[in-house]
């Protein structure tokens, strides 16, 4: 597939509407691709730290977590 614009914001779209079903499986699986798409973009980033979250995988929920964090500009060590 080629990448098109706008896909990673589409894939945190359609991730929250699969968590909201319970699907954690897909959410987690679009919304690593928006984070592979975009880095950048601090909705993917936190919204697959709450996936993972709801999956009981708090460690490596931290992480996407913090990105978010340090996307939003703020330094995750401020939130202590």
């Amino acid at each position: 597939l080629k990448w098109q614009p706008g896909e990673a914001e589409m894939r945190t779209t359609l991730a929250g509407l699969l968590a909201r079903r319970g699907d954690g499986a897909k959410a987690e699986t679009h919304l690593r691709e928006a984070v592979r798409l975009a880095p950048g973009l601090k909705a993917a980033q936190f919204n697959l730290g709450l996936v993972l979250a709801q999956q009981n995988r708090y460690a490596e929920a931290v992480g996407f977590a913090e990105a978010a964090v340090r996307l939003d500009g703020r330094d995750p060590a401020a939130l202590d």
